[in-house]
């Protein structure tokens, strides 16, 4: 019995250096989170600079951005609410998730178009949150599986022009510059210059984490 006890405490030493070298290794290579602007459990709102600053940061390295994206099945429409708050309520969540500011937001007849702020240069992240949760709700309220979006491309500010000002012309007005029909922008459900507040739509369900209400602020652009 004796034998049995020292060789029990033998075994608790071990285990007791093992659990103080890892608690130590922990320690030394812990990761501070990165701070974003806004927490994804706070509404989001973000202290902005002037619009005119907003441009010339863009200028020097492409914070704002155009997301045109269109769907590869029925069921994008401006006419219908549920559909339009799923969108601006998944856009919400994901502008307070990442620290990116909406500047536009139009909902036309099978398709998107956004231009936003993305002040951490993490748009792609962005992007990739809204399509991938927009399409999981959009399919499941039409009870269908599969790729919602088509592929497409995000595109910086310096791309639409070679001034301040043609590059925000193009970002806010895509008719004139011929990237989007007149009858279609026309017929969309236009945010800018706004806040907005939405309520989580029921095909979340009542299991989610996400909060009932969410809030978007499309802030203004200028040359």
């Amino acid at each position: 019995m004796s034998c049995h006890r020292k060789k029990q405490k033998r075994i608790n030493r071990k285990r007791a250096r093992a659990r103080a070298r890892a608690r130590a290794c922990a320690k030394q290579t812990r990761v501070e989170p990165v701070r974003l602007e806004a927490s994804d459990n706070s509404a989001h709102t973000p202290s902005s600079p002037p619009a005119q600053t907003v441009t010339e940061t863009a200028r020097n390295g492409d914070v704002v951005h155009v997301l045109d994206r269109r769907a590869l099945v029925p069921g994008l429409d401006p006419d219908d609410p549920v559909v339009d708050a799923i969108l601006e309520y998944v856009l919400a969540r994901a502008c307070t998730r990442f620290g990116v500011d909406a500047i536009q937001f139009n909902h036309m007849k099978g398709r998107i178009r956004l231009v936003a702020l993305a002040r951490l240069g993490n748009i792609a992240a962005f992007a990739r949150y809204f399509f991938w949760l927009t399409a999981l709700k959009l399919n499941r309220l039409a009870a269908r599986k599969g790729r919602f979006w088509c592929r497409g491309r995000i595109v910086g500010l310096s791309e639409l022009g070679d001034t301040a000002s043609q590059q925000v012309a193009c970002a806010l007005d895509p008719v004139q510059h011929g990237a989007v029909a007149k009858a279609c922008w026309q017929a969309g459900n236009l945010r800018r210059r706004t806040t907005n507040k939405v309520s989580r739509p029921a095909v979340f369900g009542r299991t989610t984490r996400l909060p009932e209400h969410a809030e978007v602020v499309y802030l203004p652009l200028q040359a």
